[in-house]
């Protein structure tokens, strides 16, 4: 029944917005920072990637003018762009530092696996006096066989979630969670197990204000492609010890038959954006936005005393 329960979990009260600055090239993956929005894009120009014959990725900047109006887009400043992929990043509470994600690049230095695929790893980066970003540090529990890509980070600072492939893994691709201590260091990865993650792929984490985690998954019973869950107040669960979690389905017109994934939302300003590469959009991958409204359901009730 699970096409029903997603048809009951669907929002017919969401209009889509295809953001102005999508490009005919991949533009995926949001992050706010200081009135701005952070993303992936293609549009760079210069060597193209094999697998889909278009540009390495590069980290954007465009200033939020309204809702749904942008000003410029700009490379984002400092030393984190390469002629490699970047994608995919997360700020720490106090703006000091920002994680990303890269190929198995740094310090100038180009790794692949035995298999001859380069590989992704965690980044962070650290902003300096005159608001860019430099210092790039690869995080320990990088690895050259396997990648690790796609943070958030809590709202109180204290875990890191990310995607990976690393041993211990139950599929192609899990959600990882790693507590960040009090000097900034990270700490040992911990598997969020089989409650969240599947046999097939988990990624693309988000936890909102409210400790929400959103996460992207081609595992679990949806329209097609990669579809987007929601597990409710997961990060203050997990910090309590609890270790199973439930789960739903965002429904349409979030999901679609295509990918979908990305998730992040404002809870403040109620804006959301994700990223999918559904019919009808500029390019293969696009960034969309919606308000969100709180649901309402009216319901008439007739009350009746028992007795008389």
């Amino acid at each position: 029944d699970y096409k029903s329960t997603i048809e009951d979990l669907s929002r017919d009260n969401i209009e889509l917005v295809n953001l102005e600055f999508n490009t005919a090239l991949s533009d995926f993956g949001t992050a706010e920072y200081n009135n701005s929005i952070v993303f992936a894009s293609a549009r760079g120009g210069g060597k193209k990637y094999r697998w889909n014959e278009q540009p390495f990725l590069d980290l954007y900047s465009v200033e939020k003018v309204g809702d749904t109006s942008f000003g410029t887009v700009k490379a984002i400043k400092g030393k984190v762009n390469t002629k490699f992929h970047e994608s995919s990043v997360a700020y720490s509470p106090n703006g000091e530092f920002m994680y990303f994600t890269r190929n198995n690049y740094y310090n100038s230095k180009y790794k692949e696996d035995e298999g001859g695929t380069n590989r992704l790893k965690l980044y962070r980066a650290t902003l300096n006096d005159y608001g860019s970003w430099d210092k790039i540090h690869s995080i320990h529990f990088n690895g050259e066989d396997y990648s690790v890509a796609h943070p958030t980070i809590s709202l109180d600072g204290k875990r890191l979630y990310f995607a990976s492939d690393m041993p211990g893994t139950i599929g192609r691709s899990d959600i990882f969670v790693v507590d960040i201590n009090a000097d900034g260091s990270l700490a040992t990865p911990k598997n969020l197990g089989p409650s969240i993650n599947t046999e097939a792929q988990e990624s693309f984490p988000f936890v909102n204000s409210d400790g929400d985690l959103y996460f992207a998954s081609n595992g679990l019973p949806g329209l097609g492609g990669l579809d987007i869950f929601v597990s409710k107040k997961l990060d203050e669960k997990l910090s309590s010890g609890a270790a199973n979690f439930k789960f739903r389905n965002l429904g349409k017109p979030i999901n679609s038959r295509s990918d979908d994934f990305s998730y992040y939302e404002n809870l403040t300003s109620k804006q959301v954006y994700f990223s999918s590469n559904r019919e009808g959009g500029k390019g293969s991958d696009d960034i969309y936005s919606f308000i969100k409204t709180e649901y309402v359901q009216n319901v008439t009730v007739r009350v009746k005393d028992k007795e008389t």
